[in-house]
């Protein structure tokens, strides 16, 4: 079955990237949902101008989705970590807890 799959980043103290799959057929409802959580004139969700509170049902809500995420952490100065996690083997990669269910 096709799938898609969706990336974020975060360079703060090193590379933390995240990737989530989707069942190509869920896709359609998934992005209603997300869209459902955005306060007037949002575009998109940025956790770093959200309230704790907000926070909190922004990822009640992703949990529901059942989706599942892998996280990649880099080393900040390591470019050798950095170019591996194209292929995952890299010197510094580290994958951080396998898959996880319901959080992203």
């Amino acid at each position: 079955m096709p799938e898609h799959v969706f990336v974020d980043e975060s360079k703060t103290k090193g590379l933390l990237m995240a990737a989530t799959l989707c069942p190509a057929k869920e896709v359609n409802g998934h992005r209603r949902t997300m869209a459902s959580l955005l306060m007037p004139r949002e575009r998109r969700i940025h956790f770093t101008k959200e309230s704790p509170a907000r926070r909190r049902k922004i990822l009640a809500v992703i949990a529901e989705l059942g989706l599942v995420a892998r996280l990649y952490q880099a080393d900040r100065n390591d470019i050798a970590a950095r170019a591996g996690l194209s292929g995952g083997h890299g010197p510094g990669h580290r994958k951080l807890g396998g898959a996880a269910r319901g959080r992203a």
